[in-house]
């Protein structure tokens, strides 16, 4: 997890608070049910509105993740 605050960021021409959100995993995403969870949390403990919220999903095969001197698949 690594949260950046106060980075000077514009969405749709805007300046108003807003989050762009990177999710990777492992064969587990479900971006279509996971969007307005994620949408829903981050409004809930921000001031940011859920359509100021972008999320990005990738899907990251196993052998492409590294860790430990290994990989994953």
């Amino acid at each position: 997890t690594m949260i950046q605050r106060d980075a000077k960021m514009t969405f749709a021409g805007s300046d108003e608070p807003c989050c762009f959100i990177k999710v990777k995993s492992i064969g587990s995403l479900k971006p279509s049910s996971m969007s307005k969870t994620f949408c829903d949390l981050i409004a809930s403990k921000t001031n940011i509105k859920t359509d100021r919220i972008y999320i990005e999903f990738t899907d990251v095969k196993a052998s492409n993740w590294g860790y430990d001197c290994s990989t994953f698949g």
